[in-house]
């Protein structure tokens, strides 16, 4: 059927923009986080510093952390809400294209809508084995960050190097743009050396889980889905299987153990992408999408029953509950696709 190209390029194309947007506002806050730390460095202008005058530092730069840990968290807050929203207007667009008939936007919000507590559960780490949620994620991520920050200033204490020093290796550490040397590991261990990896990983991460939670979640209901189809990200051959092997993905995307056509899961049965992973999970539909458009306008006209569409009807009345929905994923993992912390 042609309407799955169209979705499967609507869906992974939204991703990927939606993804790289937040990366870059990500990558923005760290850099402006940056400068404001360094500022404060500066200020000192010592020629060497102590481990009081460190500590003084390190008491110092806390408002600016937890503005940072604010910022990161709304940025993930506004993008999963974003996904879910993209993803409504996607299966709306590709429906309606697919069929001459009108579909009212209030069916189409039944059919794929995302129930607010989907969203909120993933916010509160529900999908994950650890029940933790974004913003402590996020508190975690920075709290190293300022552990990071106060070893490259130890270790320079230590070695005896000077302010300046000691301010060009912060400078490095701090600045997401900033190259750190081969050495970088050695002089400063147990640092990252890219700064923002870890809330980038956190948001790559996040917003394919909830493109697939919306999948889960939209079309459980849905009458006229019969399958759930995993697609390999196109990137999957240079990302993981030229430089790694083949991984879980390859197994998903061939799999047919449910005798619903290659790379198809029941919709109850879909595995939770891992971290990183960029794959798509798409509906397919058990009609072509015409006869799925007079369906439910004949539905809509009361001239034919249709006890699914009015089960769907009553479900996105009540805001279909998600607590069956993470159940249904916890069971489906088939690792610990929490958000391993480096």
């Amino acid at each position: 059927m042609g309407y799955e190209d169209d979705l499967y390029k609507a869906l992974n194309d939204s991703k990927l923009k939606l993804t790289k947007d937040t990366a870059q506002k990500i990558r923005r806050v760290y850099i402006n986080i940056a400068k404001e730390l360094m500022k404060r460095f500066k200020a000192g202008n010592k020629t060497s510093l102590n481990k009081i005058e460190m500590a003084a530092y390190l008491r110092g730069i806390r408002p600016y952390l937890k503005n940072l840990n604010l910022k990161i968290n709304d940025i993930g807050s506004n993008a999963f809400k974003e996904s879910s929203k993209l993803y409504t207007e996607i299966y709306g667009d590709v429906l309606q294209s697919g069929t001459t008939e009108h579909i009212p936007q209030d069916v189409i919000d039944m059919l794929f809508s995302v129930p607010n507590s989907v969203i909120e559960g993933l916010l509160k780490g529900k999908l994950y084995k650890d029940g933790i949620g974004l913003s402590k994620r996020i508190w975690n991520i920075n709290n190293k960050y300022a552990k990071d920050i106060q070893i490259v200033l130890a270790e320079g204490i230590a070695q005896h190097k000077t302010y300046n020093e000691m301010m060009e290796d912060l400078a490095k550490y701090v600045n997401p743009d900033a190259k750190k040397d081969w050495s970088w590991s050695k002089v400063y261990p147990g640092t990252n050396k890219q700064v923002d990896y870890n809330a980038q990983r956190l948001m790559r991460t996040g917003i394919n889980h909830m493109y697939y939670l919306s999948n889960v979640a939209a079309v459980q209901n849905d009458p006229f889905v019969d399958a759930m189809h995993w697609e390999l990200s196109s990137q999957h051959e240079i990302r993981q299987v030229i430089p790694f092997g083949p991984d879980i993905c390859d197994y998903n995307a061939k799999q047919d153990n449910y005798n619903l056509g290659t790379g198809n899961f029941p919709v109850n049965k879909v595995p939770v992408p891992h971290p990183n992973c960029l794959c798509t999970q798409y509906a397919t539909f058990s009609q072509d999408l015409e006869q799925v458009g007079k369906h439910i306008n004949r539905w809509i006209r009361g001239i034919e029953p249709n006890p699914a569409l009015d089960r769907s009807f009553d479900n996105w009345k009540a805001d279909r509950g998600a607590n069956g929905i993470f159940t249904t994923a916890k069971r489906n993992n088939t690792g610990d696709y929490s958000y391993p912390e480096d």
